[in-house]
């Protein structure tokens, strides 16, 4: 391989990954929003016992190859695959947030 075709490549993954990178962008701006959004909703609700409540969230964006995961709370992805023998196997993507997990606990006393 040519130092000229090396350095094409190169290129065409930088500007690939700075297409990714602005699409992203894009979309953590609007989950940011978002979440405000019902953030400020939820203030104006006189009547909403945030004692007694919590949080649940989860957001899955599949943009191509790219997947990007965000969960808040006992929320959990899970993806459903195939195995050789054809089979459905899960595979879980994300943790729950619960607060009787030890780290959780310890981030929620800081």
């Amino acid at each position: 391989m040519s130092q000229k075709s090396i350095q094409i490549e190169h290129c065409e993954f930088e500007f690939r990954s700075q297409i990714c990178d602005k699409k992203l962008d894009i979309w953590k701006d609007s989950f940011i929003k978002t979440c405000a959004a019902v953030d400020r909703d939820i203030q104006h609700c006189h009547k909403f016992d945030s004692i007694h409540s919590g949080t649940t969230a989860l957001v899955v964006i599949k943009q191509g190859e790219l997947v990007v995961i965000a969960n808040v709370g006992d929320s959990r992805a899970i993806l459903a695959t195939t195995v050789n023998d054809g089979c459905l196997v899960a595979v879980q993507l994300t943790v729950d947030f619960k607060p009787n997990l030890p780290d959780e606990a310890e981030r929620m006393v800081e």
